[in-house]
């Protein structure tokens, strides 16, 4: 589980848009349950996942801190929600920083699972 101090710089990260975000490659793997991002071969950060039929359940993204503030956390959530959304499957957000990315890229909400949608709303700290 993520740090509530890394949850609030993730939350900040992907809160904005940057410039010059980091070259990532993702990759999917279902065994593990997890988005990989890795950077110049180097793994750069994750999301946690769990299938659930015709949804997935987005459980924690994890940058390293060297990565951090470069845009990261943006494009793995970006990548995470635009594979789903090609799937035409929806979303269960339990992470909040996914969820702050989601209340700032209105355009993601129709990933989310109006039935089970998980964290409606951060709690500002």
């Amino acid at each position: 589980m993520t740090d509530p101090d890394d949850q609030q710089v993730l939350m900040a990260e992907v809160a904005v848009d940057h410039d010059q975000p980091l070259e990532l490659t993702i990759a999917r793997d279902d065994k593990t349950g997890l988005y990989d991002a890795t950077a110049g071969g180097r793994q750069v950060g994750g999301l946690t996942f769990e299938d659930d039929g015709d949804r997935v359940v987005l459980v924690a993204v994890s940058v390293l801190p060297q990565f951090r503030g470069q845009g990261a956390a943006t494009q793995l959530i970006r990548h995470v929600l635009d594979d789903l959304r090609g799937q035409g499957r929806t979303a269960t957000v339990l992470c909040p920083i996914v969820r702050t990315f989601i209340d700032k890229h209105t355009e993601y909400q129709d990933v989310v699972d109006r039935a089970h949608p998980g964290v409606v709303k951060v709690a500002p700290r």
